[in-house]
């Protein structure tokens, strides 16, 4: 826990030196995150790890809990460099919102995740927020009534079909998650289907207009381009994961899960296709 703590938070400490120093400190945490990205897997086993009980589960909820409520102050501090930050060259800018959504997408992506899987309200309403500052808001819905019933069916828009590119895959998912995320929602109370789904549009728009007024169209620029490119992993993730999977079927239509090992195997089989296609792509 320890371990994890300071690669997940460590950072927010870089990212708030860049942010009052700038200079070195803007491609240190460039860096620092591409660096992170790669073995913090390796470095840190707790993020493979099943989920902890009792006082460590506790303490890993609360861990989660200041993640989600630093992203919005370290998203803000991404779009000041981008926008507003003087004596910050193109390129220095450039490398913020490179590291800005790293930071987003390996980082906050995943704590909303863990928020939105929580019993607790504020800690799913916390988690649907980071989505939502990331204009990816139906995802809250759509992944835990739509992907987790339908994973590796032709129902769930997040997962990539057999020869189907990444650039095929991105705005495909994207937007055939709002639109399952939305039936699924409507499905249990229409009501709050659609409540739910304004607040994430309206959210989304309140934030790219807040980004404005704060940092004029630069700033909002660079928060769409953070935004995006946090959103890009999310689905990225997905696409490697879930390619070519599928699933049997019932009479009455619900997916079967099959067995572990197969599904393992099906896992490795299609992360090596698409390795194979990023070679073909880069020859």
């Amino acid at each position: 826990m320890t371990r994890f703590a300071l690669v997940a938070l460590s950072p927010l400490v870089l990212l708030l030196f860049a942010a009052l120093w700038q200079g070195a400190w803007v491609w240190l945490l460039l860096g620092y995150l591409s660096v992170v990205v790669l073995v913090a897997d390796r470095l840190v086993p707790e993020i493979t790890a099943p989920a902890p009980r009792g006082k460590s589960g506790v303490a890993a909820i609360a861990l989660t809990g200041a993640l989600g409520v630093l992203h919005f102050p370290a998203l803000a501090a991404g779009i000041y460099l981008a926008a507003l930050a003087p004596e910050v060259s193109p390129a220095a800018r450039i490398a913020a919102l490179l590291a800005t959504g790293l930071y987003a997408g390996q980082v906050s992506n995943a704590v909303a995740h863990e928020l939105i899987h929580q019993p607790t309200v504020w800690a799913r309403q916390l988690g649907r927020w980071v989505y939502i500052s990331l204009l990816f808001g139906h995802h809250a819905s759509a992944h835990l009534l739509v992907h987790h019933c339908f994973v590796a069916t032709p129902e769930d828009p997040n997962t990539a079909l057999k020869g189907e590119s990444i650039y095929h895959f991105l705005p495909r998912a994207w937007a055939g998650s709002f639109r399952a995320g939305y039936r699924a929602e409507a499905a249990r109370n229409p009501a709050r289907a659609r409540a739910l789904f304004a607040l994430y549009i309206a959210g989304g728009i309140a934030c790219a207009v807040l980004a404005f007024l704060l940092a004029g169209p630069v700033g909002a620029a660079a928060y769409l381009a953070i935004a995006l490119y946090a959103t890009v992993q999310l689905l990225a993730t997905d696409y490697v994961q879930h390619y070519g999977l599928r699933r049997a079927r019932v009479v009455a239509g619900a997916a079967v899960q099959t067995d572990s090992l197969q599904l393992l195997l099906e896992v490795t089989r299609a992360e090596v296709e698409v390795l194979q296609q990023s070679t073909a792509l880069s020859v």
